[in-house]
C-alpha cells in the first residue's frame, strides 16, 4: 500500500515538471532521490519563493517522501555571491525497521557562488523535526548535508554531495539512520 503511494508521488512529480523550474536527481550505490523545485511566485526583493516535491529510496527498503515550502535570497551587498534560505518542509515515510513516521521540520540552507567562479556551486542544508511535530513512530527527525556542484550549462548542473537522515523512534529500534554517505546529482533548470 505504502509503495504505491510513493509510486504515486513520483509519478505526479515527473507531471510536475512541465511546470517546475529545476529537477534534481541524485545517486548512490544504495539511494535514489529525485526532487521537483518549483518557483511559482517567482523574484522579488523579499526573496524567491520555492516549493519543492521530492522521494528518496533505498535499497533497506526506505520511502521518504518530501514537500516544503522556502524562501531563499541574497544574504546582502556585503557578501556577494552568499545566498540563505528559510522554510518548512514535511516528511513522511517508512523504513526498513518498520518506523513509519511523518516530521515537519524547520529548514535552512546557505548556498555560494564566487564570484570570480560563479559556475562553482557551494551549499548546505539541514531540517530539523523535534519531537512535539515529529509523528507516529518517530521522536525526532534531522536530515543534512553538504554539495559541491558545477554548471557545466547554463541548464545544468553536476555536483557531488553528502547526506546524513535519521529518525528517533520509539519503540524497539530506537535509532534508524536512513541514509549516510556520499551521492553525485544532475540537476536540470528549465
Amino acid at each position: 500500500m505504502l509503495q504505491r503511494l510513493f509510486l504515486t508521488i513520483m509519478l505526479s512529480v515527473f507531471s510536475l515538471a512541465a511546470v517546475g523550474q529545476s529537477l534534481d536527481m541524485n545517486l548512490s550505490n544504495d539511494t535514489a532521490e529525485i526532487r521537483l523545485n518549483i518557483f511559482p511566485a517567482g523574484s522579488t526583493r523579499f526573496g524567491e519563493t520555492q516549493v519543492n516535491l521530492g522521494l528518496l529510496y533505498t535499497t533497506d527498503e526506505d520511502y521518504v517522501g518530501t514537500a516544503g515550502l522556502m524562501v531563499v535570497g541574497e544574504t546582502g551587498s556585503g557578501s556577494p555571491g552568499l545566498e540563505a534560505g528559510v522554510g518548512v518542509r514535511l516528511f513522511g515515510g517508512t523504513t526498513e525497521k518498520d518506523n513509519d513516521f511523518l516530521s515537519l521540520t524547520v529548514s535552512g540552507l546557505l548556498r555560494y557562488s564566487p564570484p570570480a567562479l560563479d559556475r562553482l556551486k557551494l551549499g548546505v542544508y539541514i531540517d530539523y523535526s523535534p519531537k512535539i511535530v515529529t509523528f507516529m513512530d518517530g521522536e525526532n527527525f534531522i536530515n543534512y548535508g553538504v554539495r559541491v556542484g558545477y554548471e557545466v550549462l547554463q541548464q545544468a548542473q553536476i555536483y557531488a554531495g553528502y547526506r546524513r537522515m535519521d529518525l528517533d523512534a520509539s519503540g524497539r529500534d530506537s535509532n534508524d539512520t536512513i541514509d549516510s554517505g556520499g551521492h553525485i546529482g544532475l540537476e536540470f533548470y528549465f
